[in-house]
């Protein structure tokens, strides 16, 4: 059960990270658009051209081993999928009739992104936390399954070797 624990406590602590980071980055690129968005969907597009373990193996060898280094490694790689989404989204909710009257009203900046930008691009955040949360359970699954094998396949092994032997 300990590798369990480990293991979701991993995807999800991972999946949080990169969804923040994403989210973030998602909604400054899409609001602001012009340079800013240039800038960070290049360097999204960076980021996804390189296959996605080869970059976790190496900032792996780079940085100290421990839980917290492969929790934040996995955060900071995984975080340009739900950027794009967020960007995607709030491109056409700039454009809507209500943050248009927002901005004619004199709302403030932070206001319009995080009281009426950030909650309709919620459902594309939870759908990607949702996601990832799902392949961590499925990964747990699969170490429980492979886990269980090997303690049936040594136990067998150990009866077998203690019946041969007496």
């Amino acid at each position: 059960m300990y590798a369990t624990r480990i293991s979701l406590l991993v995807g999800v602590l991972a999946t949080a990270i990169s969804t923040v980071i994403g989210v973030i980055l998602g909604l400054i690129a899409g609001y602001f658009g012009g340079a800013a968005d240039m800038i960070i969907m290049r360097f999204t597009d960076m980021v996804m051209s390189f296959p996605y373990i080869l970059l976790v193996l190496v900032a792996a060898s780079i940085f100290k081993p421990g839980l917290w280094s492969i929790i934040l490694i996995l955060g900071f790689v995984d975080w340009p999928g739900i950027a794009r989404l967020v960007r995607g989204n709030v491109l056409s909710l700039r454009e809507s009739n209500f943050i248009k009257s927002d901005l004619v009203a004199g709302m403030p900046l932070p206001y319009i992104l995080f009281s009426e930008i950030l909650p309709n691009t919620a459902a594309v955040s939870y759908t990607h936390l949702r996601a990832h949360e799902t392949d961590s359970y499925l990964v747990c699954r699969l170490l429980l399954e492979k886990k269980k094998k090997e303690e049936n396949y040594s136990t067998i092994c150990y009866f077998t070797k203690k019946n041969i032997i007496q």
